[in-house]
């Protein structure tokens, strides 16, 4: 960071009355001063921090670019903590430019997008966590968004974060003294004071990651589509509720042509984003693609509004939708709208209203109603905890190899791990070569052994078929809500021919080693065991492909850094494609044979 940065600092898509140009740097001031010429003739490397000054702009032939004010601001008392300078200029998108290049010309290096913020990080001004609040700030499209960012840029998450890293800091210091002194510092009795701290070091990690899918409810809105056959009065009525001409209303077929998506603070509701489709009954090759659109819109959406025109009665295309709606379970409302054309009307139903969006009948009621059944509940599931009693025993087999993480264990081990102490139980981990003189060891047999399935062959031949075996990539498939469709899809492992193309998907992104299990295992161990030449295609993170046609299969991982709604996203997109879907842990099962007693603790399951 030797070098001085510059950039324009308000908007660039329009003008104003004043625009600012920033730099910041060790050299910022000395650099500001080769392109500032002050009123009062002093130069900006004189001026004290913090102060203004009246002058002009020039460019480096002396010539006037405009009239300024000019900030100086230095270090560290600043947002980076480098010397920075703020040039106020005239709102016109030609002399900010002009401004910007002056700046450069005279030895500022442009900006990247985000790097002053990146050297606010860099220097220690805030932590990642502000950082990212930052662009939340500027992104904000409601009052809630707003609060809630500006809570986290204030540093209140990061006060919480380090509240917690201060506790396990000093047990750690406590710990190390202990053992480099034990004539003088004694750890006698000291795992019950650790275990209540860590404990609770556990509950507000569980509590702050609970949070995040309201956090992004919070941020982006409920996801409210609305839907119906053209000319049902959808564009009408998405103007009605918003209180906005947001969408063209005309009587026109297929005026609306694409989605069209108003984040907003919609109250009784909250931050919500209304987003109104095309005609569902739209027809020919390009009305296909509309309906196919609106098909995928509805794998993201919260709540489904379907509009239908109340002096028509439901048409086949309406009935359609509410059936995608059950399949894909959405909650929905009907909405019979032109209710004014038609005074007398049967009562609603509880997932009915009749209303008029040209006429603003029970507008505020619908409102209510999509603020209802737009509330999402947390799962409740649990990994392991509901099928293990008090006092039982687990066996967790764990490989500890050029794999492995350094340092840690992987997050689907740690939750396992939480989920039996939280149900009581007891948990012992081992290796994958300990296992049968573990087990050997047991007075009693444990209630359950959970493997990672990439040992799920070695470990299954070791443990006795009269003990319940499973893999932590089955157990949390299950907990996202995936095991019931995996199971169901793992059949088309059988039908896989000479040049299908099978997608391996992955919810997070990490250093591949040379063994990985995603790209270098299961493609291996998928070929061996069809016999077939395959195609393998490899996605991670939070790319996951819209156009699912060309697969033959898609193999998941558990999906432990996905929240359950982006899984049922991707089941849901799987489904739309008629494309089987399965996961890591069954996949491999089933290439091993042990398919049946992975899942026999799952009744409901077994073929």
């Amino acid at each position: 960071m030797e070098h001085t940065i510059a950039a324009i600092s308000t908007s660039t898509m329009s003008s104003g009355g004043i625009s600012i140009v920033r730099m910041s740097g060790k050299d910022a001031i000395e650099t500001a001063d080769k392109i500032f010429v002050s009123k009062n003739g002093k130069k900006l490397s004189e001026a004290s921090s913090h102060t203004v000054h009246y002058g002009n702009i020039v460019d480096e032939d002396g010539n006037i670019i405009d009239e300024v004010l000019v900030i100086v601001m230095r270090a560290p008392n600043t947002y980076t903590r480098e010397d920075v300078v703020e040039i106020d200029c005239h709102g016109g998108i030609l002399v900010t430019r002009k401004v910007l290049e002056a700046a450069i010309k005279a030895g500022a290096k442009p900006a990247e997008p985000g790097e002053f913020t990146k050297r606010a990080f860099l220097n220690g001004r805030i932590d990642l966590s502000q950082a990212e609040a930052v662009i939340d700030v500027i992104n904000s499209k409601n009052e809630y968004a707003l609060k809630s960012s500006v809570s986290q840029l204030d540093g209140k998450l990061s006060a919480k974060i380090k509240e917690i890293r201060e506790v396990i800091l000093n047990h750690v210091a406590y710990i190390e003294a202990a053992l480099d002194d034990p004539e003088h510092i004694s750890l006698d009795n000291y795992v019950n004071n650790i275990e209540k701290d860590v404990d609770n070091c556990v509950d507000n990690v569980y509590k702050l990651l609970k949070t995040s899918d309201n956090g992004r409810i919070m941020r982006d809105g409920i996801r409210t589509v609305i839907l119906g056959k053209t000319n049902a009065g959808k564009s009408s009525l998405v103007n009605a509720v918003t209180g906005q001409e947001l969408a063209v209303v005309s009587d026109t077929r297929g005026t609306t042509t694409d989605p069209v998506s108003k984040a907003m603070e919609l109250l009784p509701i909250g931050p919500v984003v209304i987003i109104d489709t095309p005609g569902f009954d739209d027809e020919g090759a390009l009305g296909e693609l509309r309906v196919r659109k609106t098909r995928q819109i509805l794998n993201k959406s919260d709540v489904a509004v379907l509009v239908a025109d109340c002096t028509e009665g439901l048409k086949d295309c309406d009935r359609e939708l509410i059936e995608i709606f059950r399949q894909k379970e959405i909650p929905w409302l009907l909405v019979w709208n032109k209710c004014d054309l038609r005074p007398e009307h049967p009562e609603a139903k509880e997932n009915e209203i009749y209303v008029s969006a040209t006429e603003k009948i029970e507008i505020e009621a619908l409102k209510e109603k999509i603020a209802a059944i737009g509330k999402t509940e947390e799962n409740k599931l649990m990994l392991v905890g509901d099928l293990m009693h008090p006092g039982d025993m687990a066996v967790l087999v764990i490989p500890i190899d050029k794999a492995a993480p350094k340092g840690r264990l992987i997050l689907p081990q740690q939750q396992v791990i939480r989920d039996i102490l939280e149900a009581e139980g007891a948990a012992v981990c081992v290796k994958e070569y300990e296992l049968r003189e573990t087990l050997e060891k047991f007075k009693e047999p444990p209630a359950i052994v959970i493997t990672d399935s990439q040992v799920f062959a070695k470990v299954s031949a070791d443990v006795p078929e009269s003990i319940p075996l499973t893999s932590f990539s089955i157990l949390m498939a299950r907990h996202k809500g995936l095991l019931d469709t995996a199971v169901r899809g793992i059949a088309a492992v059988e039908d896989l021919k000479d040049g299908d193309t099978v997608l391996i998907a992955e919810g997070c992104t990490h250093h591949r080693q040379c063994d990985d299990i995603g790209s270098v295992k299961i493609p291996r161990w998928l070929k061996n065991y069809t016999g077939k030449k395959l195609n393998i295609e490899l996605c991670s993170g939070r790319e996951f492909p819209e156009d699912l046609s060309k697969y033959a299969l898609i193999i998941h991982c558990g999906g432990c850094m996905l929240n359950e709604r982006e899984m049922k996203y991707r089941l849901k997109c799987a489904g739309d494609a008629s494309v089987p879907i399965t996961n890591y842990g069954t996949a491999i099962a089933y290439m091993k044979g042990i398919l049946e007693r992975s899942i026999e603790i799952f009744p409901q399951l077994r073929k």
